[in-house]
């Protein structure tokens, strides 16, 4: 058993500006917010185009080797451990018309997340046979 304590040193740091950004406005923040969230998009869509010319298709036989339970428990999981949910809802405040707003962007966000996350998976493991991925690994 390991025992070691991994600290972050600049946790405390991104802590410290992250509240300086939010108590300043919501503009500041707004602006913070899409700067992270591009740089995200940016970066899973280099992992896709980047990986897509490298994927081997004979590592996706068999497509589902723990079966489909497997499939909707890390479904599941990813579901519930999307929080941007708490951003849009956030954001009602700025909507204009809320009622109509709020629920197309929620619904949008969570399809564009889903879409993201299965291109990820189906590059990641096209790239490496399921055998040789950690089952610790997130």
């Amino acid at each position: 058993v390991n025992s070691a304590v991994n600290v972050s040193v600049l946790a405390p740091f991104f802590l410290c500006v992250f509240t300086i950004i939010l108590v300043r406005g919501v503009k500041e923040s707004k602006w913070t917010n899409l700067v992270l969230t591009s740089l995200k998009i940016f970066i899973v869509l280099l992992v896709v185009i980047g990986g897509a010319s490298k994927v081997e298709a004979s590592n996706w036989t068999p497509l589902a080797p723990k079966g489909a339970s497997s499939i909707f428990s890390a479904t599941s999981t990813v579901f519930f451990s999307y929080i941007g949910f708490d951003v849009v809802a956030n954001a009602a405040e700025e909507a204009r018309n809320p009622s109509r707003d709020l629920p197309i962007a929620i619904v949008s966000s969570l399809g564009i997340c889903a879409l993201l996350y299965c291109l990820v998976s189906l590059i990641l493991t096209g790239l490496v046979p399921y055998q040789d991925i950690s089952e610790s690994a997130p």
